[in-house]
């Protein structure tokens, strides 16, 4: 807790010396003596003036006033989506706010921006699918010459790539080539067949044309999807709100950040606890006329020394309802401000209980130094 002390310096003016007398008689004459004697009569003259005197009282009290924010960030496929949401709990959490009494003027919109982000992703196009897959690669040892003509009979299958294994491999007539062969179906068994058929056919042929003993060097039967799928770019719109809370009930505080948790919101880590005017107003009110009352007695202790007394305040000002009343020159310093922080712990909504307990530091006394001071006249009586 801060505490300010603010120091009394006293400047004392007096005006007196050598020729007092006839300094009296000339004053006689003089229009601001003529005043004087109407504010304090005929035995009393203004020799000078008491500066700069002061009081200074600790008032405790306790805030009033606890501020915190809450954000909610909301996301959809379009800005309106997003907005849309965002705007929908916004006013759920307000309605229950207007049930605890906290009114429109204690809600401020700190902050409220749309933004967006892109990511790519694969979707599914078409229903999903899933076959069983038949791979099998297969070896021949054929003559250079008939390349084509094996070439054409492969395309008849299906089969449009025939590679050979080494170029070094074979002699300059003859070679070792290698084609690779698929077939689906949703039954293992099925597909396993469909290969088989396959290749007999084609080895019958490949025979016809005396290519002698193809070769099987890997066979696979496996299950796989093969839904159709595409990448498509998808775009997400974001709105983030950040509302500002007044609370004058400090007991409604554990009720409001639970409703904020419950619509998935994020609290502020910090609260900050303040007086309101009116609390202010009130509380130094209470005090003014004490203050003031100390004031003119500080005064008339430090002329009570001395054969001069204390004046009225050289300018006075009445409040509005013309009952209390200080001087224009008065001044008040205040040191009003306090910070406390509080902490959230929030439990599963599963437990046995079904609720989230928030744990919330109250706030420490709260101070106000504040500080009074004013010029006074000098007085002398006029037969001294």
């Amino acid at each position: 807790m801060k505490k300010i002390i603010f120091g009394v310096f006293i400047l004392w003016s007096l005006t007196y010396g050598e020729g007092e007398k006839e300094v009296f008689k000339e004053l006689k004459e003089d229009v601001n003596y003529q005043k004087e004697i109407k504010q304090y009569g005929t035995d009393k003259l203004v020799v000078g003036q008491l500066s700069n005197i002061s009081v200074t009282e600790i008032i405790k009290t306790t805030p009033d006033i606890a501020e915190f924010s809450v954000t909610y960030l909301t996301s959809g496929s379009t800005a309106a989506e997003s907005s849309d949401k965002n705007a929908k709990n916004i006013e759920k959490l307000k309605e229950y706010l207007k049930t605890l009494g906290i009114q429109k003027s204690d809600l401020e919109t700190l902050n409220y921006r749309n933004y967006s982000s892109s990511e790519s992703e694969i979707v599914q196009v078409g229903p999903k699918k899933e076959e069983y897959e038949v791979v099998q690669n297969v070896e021949v040892y054929m003559p250079v010459n008939l390349f084509y003509q094996v070439l054409d009979i492969l395309e008849m299958y299906g089969i449009d790539t025939l590679d050979t294994m080494n170029s070094n491999s074979g002699s300059d007539l003859s070679r070792l080539y290698v084609f690779k062969m698929i077939e689906k179906n949703n039954n293992k068994d099925e597909a396993r067949r469909q290969m088989e058929m396959k290749f007999n056919t084609i080895k019958s042929k490949l025979e016809e044309l005396g290519i002698k003993t193809p070769e099987i060097t890997y066979y696979s039967n496996d299950k796989k999807d093969f839904t159709k799928t595409e990448k498509k770019i998808k775009k997400t719109y974001f709105v983030e709100n950040t509302l500002k809370l007044k609370v004058r009930n400090f007991e409604n505080l554990g009720k409001i950040i639970s409703k904020s948790e419950e619509l998935n919101m994020r609290i502020s880590s910090e609260i900050n606890y303040s007086l309101s005017d009116e609390k202010q107003d009130q509380v130094m009110k209470e005090k003014e006329k004490e203050i003031f009352e100390k004031l003119l007695s500080k005064v008339d202790r430090i002329l009570n020394v001395s054969k001069y007394s204390s004046g009225d305040p050289v300018i006075l000002s009445f409040n509005e309802n013309g009952i209390n009343f200080r001087p224009n020159n008065l001044n008040y310093s205040i040191n009003s401000n306090y910070v406390n922080n509080f902490s959230v712990k929030s439990y599963d909504q599963n437990e046995s209980n079904g609720t989230s307990e928030v744990v919330i530091q109250t706030p420490s006394e709260y101070e106000i130094t504040l500080t009074l001071s004013g010029n006074f006249d000098i007085l002398k009586k006029t037969d001294e």
